[in-house]
């Protein structure tokens, strides 16, 4: 990636904002996942990100902006500027607003980070078709004889990824096989 393309400011704390412009990811497909797209993208880019800023409602400061706990603004750097100044000069500057950083706007397509997002988005497209069978189900789909072992097993891994006790899971597996297997599993099995 040219470093140019990227947009980098001092947090006005103790970190630095790394924004990777979409047009290089070849863009976006809206989706109530990108949180978490947005999340593993950055985990597989680098080690060294604060992935708590991947939720559907975590706020991201605007440039200019005073950060409460320092009194420092977040403020715009160059790239040259990240690797030419030293943190102390970068607190220097960050005691007042900055203007006049601008970005480069024209920035390409780049070949990997779309491969990146493309492998990124199939894997939570892949999710989504699941989701919409668990919901299906739990909307009075029936289960049918060839497919309650595959199915309810399925909701076991579900049940355990939501951190539900086995005695929890186990109410609610019995409650969808009562429901919605024709005919219902024996308790045993």
């Amino acid at each position: 990636v040219d470093l140019k393309t990227l947009r980098v400011f001092f947090s006005g704390s103790k970190g630095f904002h790394v924004e990777i412009p979409s047009r290089l990811f070849g863009g976006f497909t809206p989706s109530p996942n990108l949180p978490s797209e947005f999340k593993k993208i950055a985990r597989l880019i680098s080690e060294n990100v604060d992935l708590a800023i991947y939720d559907k409602t975590r706020l991201w400061r605007l440039p200019n902006t005073v950060n409460s706990k320092s009194n420092l603004y977040k403020i715009a750097l160059t790239i040259d500027e990240i690797f030419s100044l030293k943190i102390e000069k970068i607190k220097e500057l960050a005691k007042a607003p900055r203007r006049g950083i601008f970005f480069d706007n024209n920035a390409n397509e780049n070949e990997q980070l779309t491969r990146l997002y493309k492998l990124v988005r199939e894997s939570y497209q892949e999710l989504e078709q699941r989701e919409k069978r668990y919901v299906a189900i739990l909307n009075n789909k029936q289960i049918s004889e060839g497919e309650r072992n595959v199915t309810l097993t399925s909701f076991c891994g579900k049940l355990k990824s939501a951190n539900l006790s086995q005695s929890e899971a186990a109410i609610i597996l019995n409650s969808i096989n009562q429901t919605h297997c024709l005919p219902a599993l024996s308790m045993q099995e």
